[in-house]
């Protein structure tokens, strides 16, 4: 996988390699290639990993409020169905106060309001059964799953990190020798139709590399604009999600699953206070934030960086997204497009061509081989 991996980002940014040995004389490959490691670690893998470690922290708050927010919600519901707090007097109880949004405040009244409602009574029933104490065992047990989870992580570091060296020994050598690469796979090919291989792999290559530069390129450009605007809004882990979000743009329109996302985080952890913490800002507020940036998407970033460059439209675009999904899961869905592109090069070079001739009477087979 990492020499795989080496040999798709060598071919990636050969455009990149050729612009630095063209534009100054004295570089060569090996110090391109180099500077492309090095630039992919200080610009890349450094801020990923503290955006890594600060999402971790922000998801263990997360939690922790949450987990807040349940005990002082069910300590609330408890006082209600015990008489010592009234729907009048609901929220000057200390505990509704230590609710840490609308969502859960709107809980406790609800269940308030509804004493002899059927979900009420289940509800309380279960918070009696609860032991809001945990025993000691409980403890030993918790710690004890806390420090395996937490071997299996630096485990899973390293194994990544290794992975990563790897990738990156392979794609230098890959990279400062991509010519020698490309000679060996022209080697291969059959010399009376060699010319026109050649020719196709071109028109491919201008395919797959304006769907797949452009895309990462706007991917980054989203991640970067998600983020600030969940910021604005309010959405616990903008940086994390904000750039999750971004990443899966790579896929046209499966940037759409931030949405629900964002909504839900809203709802149980969003601004306490203003019109940030009204029910229609959370609910729409996300949703105008995903079209704007789908809109710069459609009518700035693809025009501008991606161009028409796969030569599908929409629809295409979407049964393609579709089909690859179906057919191979994730993997189907990253080279779907690319791969419905070439295949309709082939289509109008190779079959289409030969079809008419068969039509028109001037082949006696309508297959191309």
């Amino acid at each position: 996988v990492p020499m795989l991996l080496a040999l798709m980002l060598a071919y990636l940014f050969e455009p990149v390699v050729v612009w630095a040995t063209g534009r100054f004389k004295w570089m060569r490959r090996r110090m391109a290639a180099g500077g492309l490691i090095a630039a992919a670690v200080i610009f890349v893998v450094v801020p990923l990993s503290f955006a890594t470690v600060w999402g971790v922290a922000e998801g263990t708050r997360f939690t922790v409020r949450q987990a807040d927010n349940a005990t002082h919600f069910a300590n609330v519901v408890e006082a209600t169905y015990n008489g010592t707090v009234t729907l009048e007097n609901i929220e000057e109880h200390a505990e509704y106060k230590e609710l840490s949004s609308e969502v859960w405040r709107w809980g406790a009244k609800f269940l308030a309001e509804q004493k002899s409602d059927e979900l009420a009574v289940r509800v309380a029933d279960f918070i009696a059964t609860v032991d809001p104490v945990p025993t000691m065992k409980q403890v030993k047990d918790y710690l004890g799953g806390a420090a395996s989870r937490i071997a299996s992580s630096l485990s899973l570091i390293g194994v990544l990190g290794f992975q990563l060296f790897l990738t990156a020994f392979f794609f230098f050598f890959f990279s400062s020798g991509f010519g020698k690469v490309i000679e060996f796979v022209r080697n291969l090919l059959p010399d009376k139709h060699e010319d026109r291989i050649v020719d196709l792999a071109q028109k491919m290559d201008r395919v797959i590399a304006g769907f797949v530069r452009g895309r990462l390129t706007i991917a980054v450009i989203q991640g970067a604009i998600f983020t600030i605007a969940y910021f604005i809004i309010g959405v616990p882990g903008a940086l994390f999600l904000g750039f999750a979000v971004g990443f899966l743009s790579i896929i046209p329109y499966l940037a759409l699953i931030g949405i629900p996302i964002s909504i839900a985080l809203l709802f149980l952890d969003g601004p306490s206070g203003g019109f940030r913490s009204e029910w229609w800002f959370m609910l729409f507020a996300p949703v105008v934030v995903y079209f704007i940036v789908q809109a710069l998407d459609d009518y700035v970033w693809t025009p501008m960086i991606q161009g028409k460059s796969t030569g599908l439209d929409t629809p295409t675009v979407l049964f393609a997204s579709i089909a690859g999904g179906a057919l191979a899961g994730f993997y189907g869905l990253l080279i779907a497009i690319p791969v419905a592109a070439c295949v309709k090069i082939l289509i109008q070079e190779v079959l289409w061509p030969r079809f008419k001739e068969w039509r028109e009477g001037r082949a006696t087979d309508p297959l191309p081989l």
